[in-house]
C-alpha cells in the first residue's frame, strides 16, 4: 500500500538512494583512517548474521537517544517489580494493575503464577506482536500500543525516578552517552482547570485569545513553578540514588517539556504554555514536544490550532527549541487530506527544529519542496524504525528513511518507547543495516548526527557535519589546546568529544 503511494518519489530518488546505501567505503590515510577501516570490515563480515550483527552494534557509541517518552521506557518486568512494592494488585481476570489491597479478583504481583504474570507482560507492552500477522479479530499494534499508557499510569507515575534510572541504564548498555526525554509537565490541570475562557479556542481563534489565556497562566506559573521543579529534583535524586557506581550514572539526560494533544484546546494550551515557560525556568529543559496519537479525532480537528499555538508561544519564549511528533500516519489511518500538511505545518507554523516520525512525507502537499526546505533549514528527522513497524505496520523499504536520506535531510535513530515496544537502539542500528543496508561510515554518520542536532546548550564541534568538517579550533586535533578551549565552553561539544573518543577506541579495538 505504501509502497505503491510511493513509488513515483521513490523512483525519483532511485540513484541517490543506491548511491548512499552502496558507496563503497574510502579511508584516510591516517592510524584513525585505518581502524575505522577495521570497523568497516567487522561489520561487513557480520551483516549476513543478526547474531554476530548484534555483537558488533551492541557496543559501538551510538551519541544520544532524542526520541524517548519516558513512560514509555521502563520494561514490563520493571513495572511489575515496581507494582509489588507499591502493593499495586494484579486483576486475576484481566491481568491490569488495579489497586491495593489486594482482594477477591486481584492477586498481589508476587503470588501471580507463571500465565498471570505472562498476562500482565502483555498487558502493558508488544511482546509477540507482529503486524504482518494480526487479523481482524485481534487488536492492532496501534490500538495495543496506545492503550499500555492508561495501563500503566498506577505504576509509572509513583515511580517517576526509578523510571528515570532505568532509562539511564539502558542508554548506559545501549552504548548512549545523552538523552532527551519527553515528560509531561505536573500541575497542568490543575492550571487548567483555574481558566476562565470568553469563547471556546478554535483553528479561528485570534492572537487575542492566546494572549488573553497568557494573562491567566503567566501568575499562576509563578505561584507553582517552585512545585513543578521540585517534582523533578525528587525525580533525579532517587534516579542518582547509589551513583557512581550504579548503572547508567555517566548517562547525561535533558528534558523535553511536552504537551497531550488528544485533551481539550484549553487544556493543550495550558500544557504547551507550562512547558515554554518551565523550558525558561529551568536549564535541564532544553526543548517543547506535543505527543499522542496523531490520528485521533481530536489531534485531527485540532491540528492546525495546536501548530498556531506554538507559533504564538514561539513569540513569546523565541529561545524554546520544538521537536514535534508529525507525520506519524499512514493511508487508511485518517482521511487522506489529514496527511497532506501536517508536517509542513509543523515545519512552517510551529517552526518545529525536529520532526518526529515523519512517516507521511510521501503524501505531504509538494514533498519534494518541504524536504528541500528542511534540509536547507537543518531540521533533522527522528527515525523510529521498530515504533514505526509495530504500531503503523511500515518496515524496510516501505520505510522512507532513505528517502530523506536521499533527498539530504538529516536523519537520526532513536527508540520512541522502548519497555513497549521491547527494542533498545542497538536494534534499531540492526536494523538500518539488515534492512536499509547502510555501511560502517553511515551509521558513526548518525550517531554524529545525534548529538549535532539535540537541543543541547553551546556550539557544536562541527562546522559541517555531514562533511565532517570540524570547527576552526578543532581542525588540527581534538587535542589541540584551542580546541580544549573550545569544548569546555561547550556542553554540546563536550558529549561530541566524548563520542569521538569513545568511537576512536571501539574502531581500534576492532583492527
Amino acid at each position: 500500500m505504501w509502497t505503491m503511494q510511493l513509488s513515483g518519489l521513490l523512483l525519483a530518488a532511485s540513484s541517490l538512494t543506491s548511491l548512499a546505501a552502496a558507496t563503497p567505503f574510502s579511508p584516510r590515510s591516517t592510524t584513525a583512517g585505518n581502524n575505522e577501516q577495521c570497523a568497516h570490515k567487522a561489520l561487513e563480515a557480520r551483516r549476513s548474521n543478526l547474531g554476530a550483527l548484534r555483537s558488533f552494534v551492541q557496543p559501538m557509541p551510538k551519541g544520544a537517544d532524542l526520541h524517548n517518552h519516558l513512560d514509555g521506557t521502563p520494561f514490563a518486568e520493571d513495572l511489575l517489580s515496581w507494582a509489588a512494592d507499591l502493593g499495586v494488585c494484579l486483576n486475576s481476570t484481566t491481568a491490569l494493575f488495579a489497586e491495593g489491597p489486594c482482594g477477591p479478583g486481584t492477586v498481589a504481583v508476587k503470588e501471580a503464577d507463571q500465565q498471570l504474570y505472562d498476562a500482565a507482560i502483555d498487558a502493558v507492552s508488544l511482546r509477540y506482536s507482529d503486524p504482518a500477522t494480526l487479523t481482524g479479530a485481534q487488536p492492532s499494534g496501534h490500538d495495543r500500543f496506545f492503550a499500555t499508557f492508561g495501563r500503566s499510569s498506577i505504576v509509572a507515575t509513583p515511580s517517576a525516578g526509578k523510571e528515570l534510572a532505568a532509562v539511564k541504564e539502558q542508554a548506559a548498555l545501549d552504548s548512549v552517552s545523552y538523552v532527551e526525554i519527553m515528560v509531561v509537565p505536573p500541575l497542568w490541570d490543575t492550571l487548567a482547570a483555574k481558566l476562565s475562557l470568553a469563547s471556546p479556542l478554535s483553528a479561528n481563534s485570534s492572537s487575542g485569545d492566546f494572549t488573553a489565556l497568557d494573562a491567566q497562566l503567566e501568575p499562576l506559573l509563578l505561584q507553582h513553578m517552585g512545585e513543578i521543579r521540585k517534582t523533578y529534583d525528587d525525580m533525579e535524586a532517587v534516579a542518582t540514588a547509589g551513583c557512581p557506581e550504579r548503572a547508567g550514572c555517566g548517562v547525561e539526560v535533558r528534558y523535553l517539556a511536552t504537551a497531550l494533544r488528544l485533551m481539550t484546546p484549553a487544556q493543550v494550551y495550558t500544557m504547551l504554555y507550562t512547558s515554554f515557560a518551565l523550558q525558561k525556568a529551568d536549564e535541564r529543559f532544553v526543548g517543547v514536544q506535543i505527543a499522542q496519537a496523531e490520528d485521533g479525532m481530536v489531534a485531527t480537528r485540532d491540528y492546525t490550532l495546536h501548530m498556531r499555538m506554538f507559533r504564538h508561544l514561539h513569540q513569546r519564549f523565541p529561545a524554546a527549541p520544538a521537536a514535534l511528533h508529525a507525520g506519524e500516519l499512514v493511508l487508511g489511518t485518517v482521511h487522506p487530506r489529514d496527511m497532506r500538511f501536517h508536517i509542513r505545518e509543523a515545519v512552517e507554523v510551529a517552526s518545529a527544529r525536529r520532526i518526529g516520525h515523519g512517516v507521511s512525507i510521501g503524501f505531504e502537499t509538494n514533498s519534494t519542496g518541504l524536504l528541500a526546505q528542511m534540509r536547507e533549514r537543518g531540521i533533522a528527522v527522528e527515525i523510529n524504525l521498530s515504533s514505526n513497524d509495530a504500531i503503523l505496520g511500515i518496515r524496510g523499504e516501505e520505510h522512507p528513511f532513505q528517502f530523506y536520506r536521499a533527498q539530504g535531510v538529516a536523519t537520526v535513530l532513536s527508540t520512541d518507547d522502548s519497555g513497549v515496544l521491547r527494542n533498545d537502539l542497538s536494534n534499531e542500528f540492526l536494523r538500518a543495516v539488515s534492512e536499509h543496508g547502510l555501511a560502517y561510515a553511515e551509521l558513526k554518520q548518525l550517531a554524529r548526527n545525534s548529538l549535532h542536532y539535540s537541543f543541547l546548550d553551546g556550539s557544536s564541534l562541527w562546522k559541517d557535519v555531514v562533511a565532517g568538517q570540524r570547527v576552526r579550533a578543532c581542525v588540527a586535533s581534538l587535542d589541540d589546546e584551542g580546541c580544549k578551549a573550545f569544548v569546555k565552553g561547550s556542553a554540546r561539544a563536550q558529549l561530541q568529544k566524548r563520542l569521538e573518543d569513545d568511537l576512536a577506541r571501539f574502531e581500534a579495538s576492532l583492527c
